[in-house]
């Protein structure tokens, strides 16, 4: 599929959430968006969209769509090389999804602070997190 034909199918998404006012399935189609822009190399719409994403996860108490705002906005700073604020929005991921006992987000979390390790090359954190991420899936 073509990027402008992804772009428009979300455009059109997002659309019709707003007219049939599916605020919390907002969230979703956002994140999307963000991520769209993160693959096409547009870090600061991509940061923009995807805080929006946060803004309506937290109104509506989505805590896997929560969870999952902080992992891409983290993924947007870490692919922006900046390593500090990638890895405390992992944190908080992580954090968040083990208050919350959500184990996707624990999984998802240790395994993006595993590749923060790894390439800061801090080993046996990377692997400490990797072991822990593949502990969580299983759960």
């Amino acid at each position: 599929m073509k990027f402008d034909e992804c772009l428009n199918y979300i455009l059109i998404n997002i659309e019709n959430r707003k007219e049939i006012k599916d605020t919390c399935g907002l969230s979703i189609t956002y994140r999307s968006l963000g991520n769209f822009w993160r693959y096409q190399k547009n870090y600061r719409k991509a940061d923009t969209i995807l805080q929006e994403a946060l803004t309506i996860a937290k109104k509506c108490g989505g805590i896997d769509e929560i969870a999952k705002s902080y992992m891409d906005i983290g993924r947007v700073h870490y692919v922006k090389k900046e390593m500090d604020s990638a890895r405390l929005l992992f944190l908080k991921a992580l954090k968040f999804s083990e208050k919350n006992n959500y184990h996707g987000g624990i999984a998802n979390a240790n395994y993006q602070l595993s590749r923060y390790y790894n390439q800061q090359k801090s080993f046996p954190k990377s692997l400490k997190h990797l072991d822990i991420a593949k502990l969580s899936k299983n759960e």
